[in-house]
């Protein structure tokens, strides 16, 4: 029997965040995500950590982003899945609501994806070639380009 936990369900698409109940398996994870590959992102300033689709910008239909902390970082593509975590590693529920995480969640325009998703990958560039400069063996692959339909709508190339 799988334990279920609480979690927080970022959804750009819908411009949701809301709580949910996920079991602690790929199976829930994926299914939540609805995605083929998720990758992790610790989120230090809440003690949880984020799943989101690894491949969201791959899927061929219109992008939905969010942003998640103040800084607007480097945007997020797809749904999210914040859960906690435990002792050495092992994934527990979210220590936080999602109505204390909604505040924190830009959802994000396709004109306001387009330019942070532009001005991230132009720093993570500028930033390979810096430490080539110091002697690092650096190899920058380069993410898709985003483009913006007529209707507003971001697509990846």
């Amino acid at each position: 029997m799988t334990t279920m936990m609480k979690a927080i369900l970022i959804d750009p698409k819908a411009r949701t965040v809301i709580d949910v109940e996920c079991g602690n398996d790929l199976e829930d994870y994926y299914a939540h995500l609805q995605c083929r590959l998720f990758d992790v992102r610790t989120l230090s300033n809440f003690g949880d950590v984020m799943y989101f689709d690894d491949e969201g910008l791959l899927s061929g239909e219109p992008l939905h982003f969010f942003a998640l902390g103040g800084n607007m970082g480097s945007p997020f593509c797809g749904r999210g899945l914040i859960l906690g975590t435990g002792e050495e590693g092992k994934t527990v529920g979210a220590r936080f609501t999602a109505d204390e995480i909604r505040p924190l969640v830009t959802f994000l325009s396709g004109p306001q994806a387009v330019a942070l998703y532009n001005h991230v990958e132009a720093e993570r560039h500028a930033d390979a070639e810096k430490r080539k400069a110091e002697g690092f063996n650096v190899i920058v692959i380069p993410g898709p380009r985003l483009t913006l339909s007529d209707a507003g709508e971001v697509f990846a190339e």
